[in-house]
């Protein structure tokens, strides 16, 4: 007779004849039972009892909300300041908000929690639509009505004349903080320019637009992944954020991360989306 210690309890029951039985009776396992007969050889045998196990499974549904508004939200910049602001990058490290303001066509520099910004850059725009920033604090603007893409250095002021780095055109600017690497969303295309520097590479897309994984219709938001160099793109024109790896081309196919399903107020739905972010969580953020 074999006793299960990890079986608890046991019960054994003693017949008082000539052949004597042993009945164990586990409770979370099958029921072994062995019969002895006095003769010269033993000879063993194991019955067990099938046991017939229910399990229960819970289905949890979870709704997804496609936009909410905090109403408690606190106003950071503006006091009459701003002009529709539209570009606009956070320096994380150094908490400072550099604005890039469509109506007065100028990039302004505001420090968290101070009432006032400082213009940094001359009025050399006529549409501002991106603004970024690199680790050295070169700030990058893009103008989508004169087609320039524009850097200045760090410490410029409303009288720094800002240098052309390309004249592709383009509705929105981010940066690599990996490498400095600065990438602009142009005609289709998302354009890589190293270090901040022409000439560009192609990262996706082609100036001939269209719904295909590896096309672009419109692109107006991006941003990069600052621990693997994916790049996320909101692309306005098919209601979607695509997902491009770090090297991309314009015959690298992206992954839809949000969107693709038409038009519309759905959870699963976008409606020309302008801008995106991902947090350190792999969370992604879309303006709609």
């Amino acid at each position: 007779t074999t006793l299960n210690p990890t079986t608890a309890p046991v019960t054994t029951t003693q017949t008082p004849t000539t052949t004597p039985t042993t009945t164990q009776s586990p409770t979370t396992a099958p029921i072994p039972t062995t019969t002895q007969t006095p003769t010269t050889t033993q000879t063993p045998t194991t019955t067990s009892t099938p046991t017939t196990t229910t399990s229960t499974t819970t289905t949890t549904t979870t709704t997804a909300k496609l936009c909410s508004w905090n109403t408690t939200a606190v106003t950071v910049a503006g006091f009459g300041q701003l002009n529709t602001p539209i570009g606009f990058y956070f320096d994380k490290t150094n908490q400072i908000m550099y604005i890039g303001d469509y109506g007065s066509n100028s990039v302004i520099r505001w420090i968290l929690g101070q009432p006032n910004g400082t213009v940094i850059t001359a009025s050399q725009f006529t549409s501002l639509t991106g603004v970024t920033v690199d680790s050295n604090g070169t700030v990058y603007a893009s103008d989508s009505g004169s087609g320039k893409f524009l850097k200045f250095s760090a410490g410029s002021n409303s009288t720094t004349v800002g240098t052309v780095v390309d004249t592709t055109g383009g509705a929105n600017v981010c940066v690599d903080t990996r490498n400095n690497d600065i990438y602009l969303l142009s005609a289709g295309r998302i354009l890589r320019y190293p270090l901040g520097s022409a000439p560009y590479q192609v990262a996706a897309g082609d100036t001939s637009g269209g719904s295909n994984l590896n096309e672009l219709s419109g692109p107006n938001g991006c941003y990069i992944d600052p621990s693997n160099g994916n790049i996320y793109v909101a692309d306005n024109g098919n209601n979607r954020v695509l997902r491009f790896p770090s090297g991309s081309t314009n015959t690298t196919n992206g992954t839809i991360v949000a969107g693709g399903n038409g038009s519309g107020p759905n959870a699963n739905q976008l409606s020309n989306p302008r801008g995106v972010v991902v947090d350190q969580s792999g969370n992604v953020f879309v303006t709609d």
